[in-house]
């Protein structure tokens, strides 16, 4: 784990965060997409931030996410 932390520079979770929740969603919403697109993409989100979120998790974690 160690390794792919020191590959991936801090400011890449702040540059990613940004568009993910501030703008996509807004955007899709004020364009009407199809629901289900935006429910899709909010479980995009959610499994992002986990593999992000630099924290132990348990096998039941990784299930949940799966």
């Amino acid at each position: 784990m160690s390794n792919a932390i020191s590959m991936l520079p801090s400011s890449f979770v702040g540059q990613w965060m940004a568009p993910i929740h501030w703008y996509i969603v807004s955007i899709g919403l004020e364009l009407e997409l199809n629901p289900a697109i935006l429910q899709n993409y909010s479980h995009f989100v959610d499994a992002a931030e986990f593999v992000m979120t630099i924290k132990a998790r348990s096998v039941n974690d990784i299930i949940k996410l799966h």
